[in-house]
């Protein structure tokens, strides 16, 4: 049986009225063109982004996994590239996708791409920093920041357009590089946010320059 994708924060963005019915439209916030994800993505890309949107909307936020049932469903051309999008998050997987015949016979060389893949991501170039206690690499840094957008409404990029890591990136680095965890960043953002988001001065805080500087990190994640 195959698997379903589901819309990344989809409970979130699309919250509707549970006495009524399903509405004919889905909801669209201005702030997506601040979103480095969506940003990136191709003219094409986008418009599948927002059709599949519309396909979610019938199905409270989870569309099925194959690619070519998603083509018709949002007639389109060309079918959509559901790996881009799981690749930058927008999609994350809920059930077990269904695997090829031919995918059991190249598992190793399958397996090794998506290292290779997952080492190409954006800001993933640059170097391990001499002395870190592990590699630190830009999957790490953009799942922190690509969080913080997420939970602050923000637009933080991790990665110039000539491939170079931003300052956000470079202080997100420096915590890793501390021996701090993903997880952990997720702690400080998760608790500045709940306290800082509905505040109209302290709201401007939820940056990377407040969050991540190590002295204001290690005060916070102390808590």
């Amino acid at each position: 049986m195959a698997g379903q994708f589901r819309v990344r924060n989809w409970d979130r963005w699309q919250t509707y009225r549970r006495d009524r019915p399903s509405p004919p439209w889905i909801k669209l916030y201005k702030r997506i063109l601040l979103d480095p994800d969506f940003v990136s993505l191709s003219d094409a890309e986008r418009s599948h982004l927002i059709l599949i949107w519309m396909v979610a909307a019938e199905r409270n936020g989870v569309i099925p996994d194959d690619p070519k049932v998603i083509q018709r469903l949002i007639c389109s051309d060309v079918t959509p590239d559901l790996d881009r999008f799981l690749s930058l998050q927008l999609l994350e997987k809920t059930g077990k996708r269904r695997r090829r015949k031919t995918e059991t016979c190249d598992a190793p060389e399958a397996e090794a791409k998506a290292k290779a893949k997952a080492k190409a991501d954006i800001g993933a170039n640059a170097p391990c920093e001499a002395g870190a206690s592990r590699p630190i690499n830009g999957v790490e840094i953009r799942e922190v920041l690509s969080y913080l957008n997420d939970q602050a409404g923000t637009g933080f990029r991790w990665a110039q357009p000539n491939g170079q890591p931003t300052r956000h990136a470079d202080l997100v680095r420096a915590v890793l590089k501390k021996g701090y965890t993903v997880e952990d960043c997720k702690t400080v953002i998760d608790r500045k946010a709940s306290e800082w988001r509905n505040d109209e001065k302290m709201a401007q805080y939820l940056r990377p320059s407040t969050l991540f500087r190590i002295s204001n990190f290690e005060a916070y994640l102390d808590g």
